[in-house]
This record gives C-alpha cells, structure tokens and sequence, in this order.
C-alpha cells in the first residue's frame, strides 16, 4: 500500500491536504508502463462529482495544454457522508 495525498481547496476557500491509501501499481524500480492513476470522470474539475472511497482512490484528468490535475476521493469536512472527488488547485505536466 502506498498513501497519496495533494493540496486541495475546500468549499471555504481554505487548502487541506486530502490523503488515500491505495495498492501499489508496480514494483519498486520498474519502469512505469503506462498511466498511474485512472482517469477522472468527466467534469471532475467542475466539483461535485460523487465517488465511492470503498473503490475510488485517486485519478488524474486528461492531459490540456500538456497539464493535468490529479484528484483524490474524499469525504470533505462538513460534507455530510458525501464523499466527492477533490482535485489538486494546482495542475502538473503530462509525462
């Protein structure tokens, strides 16, 4: 198992880190062979995307502009057992 977590901002405004554990895809020192994390649902950007924490870890949006966002599944402060995916504010480059 290995823990993901990424900077994302709440409804408030405040940033809080928003953690997952989830299975290691690959060996230590094996080259990737492909994408890390599934992709989004579309919209995911947009908030308020439903996500099951039983299932849903982490996943990443598609590549714009040669950047993309990764987004995890979580149950915000206040969010009522409403677990939706939260994405990072701040976006990375597509490898």
């Amino acid at each position: 198992m290995n823990t993901f977590c990424s900077c994302v901002m709440l409804p408030s405004g405040d940033l809080q880190f928003a953690c997952v554990r989830q299975d290691c895809m690959r060996d230590a020192a094996t080259p990737p062979d492909g994408q890390s994390f599934v992709s989004c649902p579309a919209g995911v950007r947009q908030g308020d995307v439903d996500c099951d924490p039983d299932q849903d870890t982490a996943c990443q949006t598609a590549c714009n502009n040669n950047m993309r966002a990764t987004c995890v599944c979580v149950d915000l402060p206040g969010g009522g057992n409403n677990p939706v995916w939260t994405c990072a504010d701040q976006t990375m480059q597509c490898q």
